[in-house]
């Protein structure tokens, strides 16, 4: 006896596409994720095991499966113990484990029935076909094929501020941010219609990474004047302070650097980092009182969060929007292009966002002391972004473990520039 199960390359564990593909095409199944159970890897190949939601059954194609109760289940013999593991331990836990409405059986198809109204309100006809693209605990989305065009589904999380961001967002700013069609704050599902343009994470030409970061950089110029509504919305604004104290409190922490594993840090580059706390923290001081404004930050800009086309860009989930200096939110647009787009020149690419920073923030600040500000702001905010992961709760990391490695990952960007630089400008 043995769970169905099929090879795939390495995925963000969200994306569930290929495993509801592979489920119809293979088993004959008609599924959607509810969540992943487990994630752990085999000499770096990983090994999951998903929760899913069952709607049908293609009985040609499913000869070679077999349902079972759970009092039968105590008596097969597994040819995998991580298959008897994890359907025990779903058995014990059973729903109370889930913590998302999406999480749940039945919820697919109330989220189905108001898309369908909302599309057809909008004009866009009949429902062709409904994709979920990504389920986690972060959010679950689905994308909507219908007679009239394509749209977007996504639900969030009860306490979340994305949904009322981006309504406010859409209404007061307009272009940049998804169109939202239909929102329901009591439930925190919004659908928007189709952005043009491909991610970022599949673009090797400059120009279109320079284009995604100044129709970024010039929302949060329109967003300067704004801080008090998307407050009223649900950000939080950044403690400057609290950050200088979790630089120091992460370096310190020497397991979090995974210095004995592949991924992690050296003994000498934590050493480093260590030294350079003072002036991390010195750093967060400067710009706080660099006269650049706090504004709206993504707060998880990565190459795959920007759209571009050749008419525009527009900038995607913004889960962890919030209130921050607009600097820090280069930094995972840089480390996307270290891992996405190796071959491009990481140097000459930080030159030319720091220039568009300059010129968008101009009025501000003089050019000579903007430059100083971007490189002040870089390492800060690869040591923010580590922090953020190290801050994940064990339950998230334990099916998220790819999170574990993003601290020490983050870290080593940091080191990285602060060597590269050799301190600041007084």
């Amino acid at each position: 006896m043995a769970l169905p199960s099929f090879d795939f390359e390495d995925r963000h564990t969200a994306e569930t596409t290929h495993i509801n593909e592979t489920a119809r095409e293979r088993f004959g199944l008609d599924v959607t994720v509810l969540r992943c159970l487990h994630d752990s890897d085999d000499n770096r190949r990983p090994v999951r095991v998903y929760e899913m939601e069952y709607h049908g059954i293609n009985a040609q194609r499913a000869h070679d499966l077999q349902w079972f109760t759970r009092a039968a289940i105590a008596h097969l013999s597994w040819r995998f113990a991580e298959d008897r593991t994890s359907v025990e331990e779903w058995f014990s836990r059973g729903q109370s484990a889930a913590h998302e409405d999406w999480q749940c059986p039945g919820w697919w198809q109330d989220a189905a029935e108001w898309i369908g109204d909302r599309v057809a309100t909008d004009g866009a006809g009949r429902i062709l076909r409904l994709t979920q693209l990504r389920a986690w605990d972060s959010s679950c989305v689905i994308q909507v094929h219908t007679e009239g065009g394509e749209y977007f589904f996504k639900a969030m999380p009860a306490n979340t501020r994305e949904r009322a961001v981006v309504v406010f967002l859409a209404s007061r700013i307009g272009g940049g941010v998804p169109q939202v069609v239909a929102h329901n704050p009591n439930r925190q599902w919004m659908l928007m219609r189709r952005s043009a343009g491909d991610s970022l994470e599949q673009h090797q030409n400059l120009e279109r990474w320079a284009a995604g970061v100044a129709a970024y950089a010039a929302i949060q110029v329109r967003c300067v004047s704004l801080t008090a509504d998307l407050a009223r919305c649900g950000c939080l604004t950044l403690d400057m302070h609290r950050l200088e104290e979790d630089i120091e409190r992460l370096i310190a922490d020497t397991a979090a650097m995974l210095p004995d594993e592949p991924d992690g840090l050296s003994a000498s580059q934590i050493q480093y980092l260590r030294k350079q706390v003072p002036t991390l923290k010195g750093g967060c001081r400067r710009l706080a009182a660099s006269g650049v404004p706090f504004t709206i930050d993504h707060g998880d800009l990565w190459p795959g969060n920007i759209l571009a086309s050749e008419t525009g860009c527009t900038i995607i989930d913004w889960e962890d929007v919030r209130i921050a200096h607009p600097f820090l939110s280069i930094a995972p647009l840089i480390a996307g292009m270290d891992t996405y787009q190796p071959t491009m020149n990481l140097r000459g690419a930080r030159d030319r966002f720091r220039d568009i920073y300059s010129g968008a923030f101009s009025e501000w600040t003089g050019s000579q002391q903007m430059r100083e500000t971007f490189a002040i702001a870089e390492p800060i905010g690869m040591m923010d972004m580590a922090i953020r992961y190290w801050r994940q709760p064990h339950a998230t990391v334990a099916v998220n473990p790819w999170m574990r490695g993003s601290v020490p990952y983050f870290a080593s960007l940091a080191y990285r520039k602060l060597q590269a630089d050799s301190g600041w400008p007084d």
